[in-house]
């Protein structure tokens, strides 16, 4: 009477092995999948990183060129006031040249 019992319980114990390997295969697939995910994940963000400080350093370089920018306009416009003046008492011609002046500086920026 026990070995059948016994043999039941072996052909468990074997099913249960044969389970058991499939679950391990399964979870070493899982987690070399997930590995992977996670190396591509980092090399992403390690990407967007390296170009958000690129867009920082060009978004620097603009802001510099924008102040230079626009100190040559105020330069400028400071010229065509004084141009401006003095057309008042002068000619015509030179305020036009003041303008003239302005919209090259202007254009250049």
């Amino acid at each position: 009477m026990i070995e059948p019992v016994i043999v039941g319980l072996t052909l468990q114990i074997s099913e249960l092995q044969t389970a058991h390997a499939a679950l391990m295969v399964s979870n070493e697939e899982l987690v070399t999948k997930h590995q992977r995910h996670l190396s591509e994940s980092q090399k992403r963000e390690k990407k967007l990183v390296e170009d958000l400080e690129n867009s920082r350093s060009g978004l620097k370089k603009c802001d510099v060129e924008l102040k230079a920018c626009k100190e040559v306009i105020d330069a400028a416009n400071e010229t065509i006031v004084l141009k401006v003046s003095f057309a008042g008492r002068g000619s015509h011609n030179e305020a036009n040249i003041g303008e003239k002046m302005y919209l090259f500086v202007y254009s250049q920026c």
